[in-house]
């Protein structure tokens, strides 16, 4: 019974505790600025869901983040490398590692103990110990950071492309407007080959500049990203469409898959009719206003 009670009081703390923050704040290379916004996602975390993965393991997870300005830049699932470090009262050795979501989201920390039956609920950490195995680690684990010179070399093709005036997107930092590396060819036929679609021309335009853009001032929207980009069948359409946007309560922004078509088009659902609303670089544009 009381083991009991204890695990149920171990699940039911609604935050990160201290060694917890201290592992995390570890794990995150020291010299990134990236760092201070995944600190903040653990130590504003709007609840944490703990759960004993094995007998000598143990996972916490935090499965939302409230503020999207506390995301970084991030196309993939990534792992942090793992820190060992000794538990603080019995010497034993503890394996630690940060997953991130795509998108920048602080996911999860998962915790081993190798050399025991049982996961140590209350376990605990030194401050030395915890900063000699920090120093250890790998500091480059994250992806290498865009350079201001860099993203004001794609704003600028970026507003060439949609044709409005030079500055207009330079007065948006990275908390508000998202944008990436360009991709290749490749990374083109690449989707084609995995939605089995035709992308449209604006498309392979469009990532040859950046490989789509998000909005995140408020909730975050994000156009053309190709690792995002599905094919969808309409009803009553005889070409699939591909979803470039999801618009949420607005529905989908869509190009047909045929790829001579060169319009946008927005549905409310797979189920209800089409509308055209103009080229593509004409719906970034309609976007973009929500940033105003």
């Amino acid at each position: 019974m009381l083991e009991w009670l204890r695990k149920r009081k171990w699940r039911a703390r609604i935050s990160l505790t201290a060694s917890e923050l201290a592992v995390v704040r570890a794990l995150t290379p020291c010299d990134d600025p990236r760092s201070a916004k995944l600190m903040a996602q653990a130590e504003n975390a709007p609840k944490v869901q703990r759960s004993l993965t094995d007998s000598n393991s143990y996972c916490l997870t935090i499965p939302y983040c409230l503020d999207s300005s506390r995301l970084i830049d991030l196309d993939h699932d990534l792992e942090s490398p793992v820190l060992s470090v000794p538990e603080k009262r019995v010497g034993a050795k503890l394996e630690f590692r940060l997953k991130l979501l795509k998108g920048g989201f602080l996911y999860r920390l998962a915790g081993r103990a190798p050399t025991l039956q049982v996961w140590p609920m209350d376990w605990a950490v030194d401050d030395r110990a915890l900063e000699l195995a920090a120093s250890q680690l790998p500091q480059e684990w994250l992806p290498p950071l865009m350079t201001a010179d860099q993203r004001a070399d794609i704003m600028h093709k970026l507003e060439t492309w949609l044709s409005i005036i030079p500055g207009t997107l330079s007065k948006f930092d990275d908390s508000q407007l998202g944008v990436y590396r360009p991709r290749g060819r490749a990374a083109l036929r690449a989707v084609e080959h995995r939605e089995n679609i035709r992308l449209p021309a604006a498309i392979w335009e469009f990532a040859q500049i950046t490989d789509g853009i998000e909005l995140r001032a408020g909730r975050p929207l994000a156009i053309g990203r190709l690792e995002d980009i599905r094919r969808i069948e309409i009803e009553g359409q005889e070409d699939a469409f591909s979803v470039i946007s999801d618009l949420f309560e607005e529905g989908l922004a869509l190009m047909r898959s045929s790829g001579s078509d060169a319009l946008v088009y927005h549905a409310a659902s797979p189920k209800a009719p089409v509308r055209a609303v103009g080229t593509l670089p004409q719906h970034i544009v309609e976007m973009l206003k929500l940033l105003v």
